[in-house]
């Protein structure tokens, strides 16, 4: 498992790959996995897709555990989001986010990965979107999320939104950082 860990982590799908069919061929004769166990090893590879932004292979990933009957859990789901979020494959993000059942779907990491992937793909109308469904379904949003809507309409030079969106963040009872000032600078610039 560890070793699957390593690769994952430095974003090496090939190697965590490798390391995961070694591990499930070093294990026969050994008692079955968990399902849990069997999650964990499966996501631990779609954390090297993610980190390596490879939707393909992760989509391909998400095959082979249905077909194994492997169980997807919230984290299943996160890799699958932030492969899309690292590639700023705004269309798989919101495929994957939608097609969630509700109890899913409300996590605050999910939803900030969408905002955040939404953001940095300068889809900033689609981020702030997200940040609503966020709040909506009875989860606070963070600086980082406001963050990341205000920087995406920074980005694209709408100062009105920037400014907009910085509000509603001081609104929200939440105090602007560095960050939330500097997406205001950018945005006049």
């Amino acid at each position: 498992k560890d070793s699957i860990d390593v690769h994952a982590a430095r974003g090496d799908v090939e190697a965590a790959e490798k390391a995961f069919l070694e591990l499930c061929a070093g294990s026969q004769g050994s008692p079955p996995l968990s399902r849990s166990q069997d999650t964990t090893l499966h996501n631990l590879v779609l954390k090297a897709c993610a980190n390596s932004g490879d939707v393909d292979k992760a989509n391909d990933w998400v095959a082979r555990m249905a077909e194994r009957h492997v169980v997807a859990n919230v984290r299943t789901v996160g890799k699958l989001v932030e492969a899309a979020a690292k590639r700023g494959d705004i269309a798989h993000v919101r495929g994957w986010l939608e097609s969630l059942p509700s109890d899913v779907s409300t996590n605050r990491i999910l939803f900030s990965i969408a905002i955040d992937a939404c953001g940095k793909a300068e889809h900033p109308d689609e981020a702030a979107r997200w940040l609503l469904r966020m709040e909506s379904a009875g989860l606070q949003a963070d600086v980082i999320a406001y963050n990341s809507v205000i920087s995406a309409y920074a980005k694209l030079g709408n100062v009105g939104e920037a400014i907009a969106w910085f509000r509603r963040l001081e609104g929200a009872g939440l105090k602007p950082d560095v960050v939330s000032f500097n997406g205001l600078l950018h945005a006049c610039a």
